[in-house]
């Protein structure tokens, strides 16, 4: 009963999820939270999942290489069989159990489900570009959104954040290079936008437009006023903070490379200047 009610609540968007890529320290916990105010996005809590990626891998046996039709004969179940668990168990990992009706009955209360409008649900998570093909044919309508942010201002902020600052300067910088490479198919690509965190910051009415584009949603000002007034994990700041004109405090800081010594701006280049050239960042020294 409890799947049944679920699957019901979930009929418009359990198909449809939108696949948000990026480096950590890149606006994307900001940007998540920001899609979750729109009244087509399901919000779910938390939004990182990382296991999305690893159900994404299983499902390349069964349409890559030679050896796909060994993978159907072997497995003793039909493949679209296959594929509805595969899913439901994306959704699950991202929402709870039951097809997370506790999620689900949560936004309905809140009056946000829109039954007579296609709608998503999004979760962050971090394919290659060989399993976004295996989400892709696990979710034929999925769409992929990945925001890049200039590789100085994330190496500055893992630096001073809680959760990464103990670890050596040149593994900050290998972190966001390795992410720019591994994240590059997702650069021009139809089922994707790229979004660039200053971007996001300075003109966030344009970069919603696009999303909204690509989702074939109707425009809504909430996630452009949580953008412009929420800031999000700042630095060394765990927490969130409202009410903040986002745009005026990240202008106001003081360069990224400002505090780093003459080493750490040749580790820098060395590391991430092919990733800084390929998406267009400058470095000034």
């Amino acid at each position: 009963m409890r799947d049944l009610l679920a699957r019901t609540l979930a009929r418009r968007f359990y198909h449809r999820p939108v696949f948000l890529v990026g480096a950590g320290r890149s606006g994307t916990i900001a940007l998540f939270r920001a899609l979750g105010t729109h009244p087509e996005i399901l919000f779910i809590p938390g939004g990182e999942i990382p296991f999305v990626t690893t159900i994404g891998s299983a499902v390349l046996p069964f349409e890559i290489g030679e050896k796909k039709d060994y993978y159907l004969e072997q497995t003793k179940v039909p493949k679209d069989y296959l594929y509805s668990q595969l899913r439901r168990l994306c959704f699950e990992s991202a929402t709870g159990p039951h097809y997370g009706l506790k999620v689900l009955l949560k936004d309905l209360l809140r009056s946000r489900i829109q039954f007579t409008k296609a709608r998503y649900w999004c979760v962050k998570t971090f394919p290659g570009n060989k399993v976004f093909e295996g989400l892709l044919h696990l979710y034929p309508e999925a769409k992929f959104i990945y925001i890049v942010r200039n590789g100085l201002d994330v190496v500055r902020s893992r630096t001073k954040f809680s959760a990464f600052r103990d670890e050596d300067f040149a593994e900050h910088c290998g972190v966001w290079a390795n992410a720019a490479e591994r994240f590059s198919y997702l650069q021009s690509n139809s089922n994707a936008v790229m979004v660039r965190q200053e971007a996001l910051i300075s003109q966030p009415e344009v970069v919603f437009e696009k999303i909204y584009d690509l989702l074939g949603i109707t425009h809504d000002e909430k996630p452009i006023e949580y953008i412009r007034t929420t800031l999000v994990h700042s630095l060394a700041d765990d927490e969130t903070h409202d009410n903040v004109d986002v745009r005026t405090h990240l202008e106001n800081r003081k360069p990224a490379y400002e505090e780093w010594s003459p080493e750490q701006r040749q580790t820098f280049k060395t590391i991430c200047g092919a990733a800084m050239h390929k998406l267009e960042y400058e470095i000034p020294f």
